[in-house]
């Protein structure tokens, strides 16, 4: 197990502290505690803003802290687009505007329905305006299973305790949220 603590970074878009995963890249075992991670534009993650290929992972991973970004903003990874997480947590604070989620902002998974994003959680406050969740913003053909969230969620347009607004084919089974949501 690694832990970085009090991480600040600023950018623009494809922020996080790897701003883009791909091709069979894996993170496992790495906590980020207390980060502060602001990006002026879309794709911003705590742990990473773009998660992308099948035989990429992110498994045993958590964040703490906060996160801010504009479009596709998640405590834990900003855009996931047929990646997998498995076991990982977010407790961060996470703002943006569209497909905001407590660990995910967007999950375009286009699995099989065997992998994706399982046990799973998040715990942190949840604040957008459209396709906020606490869990997952914006789900399209995603697979989610054994996940939760604790952490209020505030938002106008689609807003949910667990995902936003899911859609195309998209499955989650096995998951539950308890906290407060607040929509407009």
């Amino acid at each position: 197990n690694h832990i970085i603590s009090n991480l600040t970074i600023n950018g623009g878009g494809y922020v996080g502290f790897f701003g883009c995963i791909d091709s069979g890249g894996i993170v496992q075992n790495l906590h980020l505690d207390n980060i502060d991670i602001h990006g002026t534009s879309n794709v911003v993650g705590g742990l990473v803003g773009y998660l992308s290929y099948y035989s990429s992972e992110i498994k045993n991973c958590t964040t703490s802290g906060q996160v801010i970004g504009k479009d596709d903003v998640g405590g834990l990874v900003g855009y996931v687009s047929r990646g997998n997480v498995d076991s990982s947590s977010s407790a961060c604070s996470v703002h943006g505007q569209d497909r905001v989620g407590g660990l995910l902002g967007m999950n375009s998974n286009r699995s099989s329905y065997q992998e994706g994003i399982t046990n799973c959680s998040s715990t942190g406050i949840v604040t957008g305006q459209n396709r906020v969740g606490g869990l997952v913003g914006y789900n399209s053909e995603g697979y989610i299973s054994n996940c939760f969230n604790t952490g209020l969620v505030t938002g106008q347009d689609y807003v949910g305790g667990l995902v936003g607004y899911s859609y195309h084919y998209s499955r989650i089974k096995g998951c539950f949220n308890i906290a407060q949501v607040n929509g407009e």
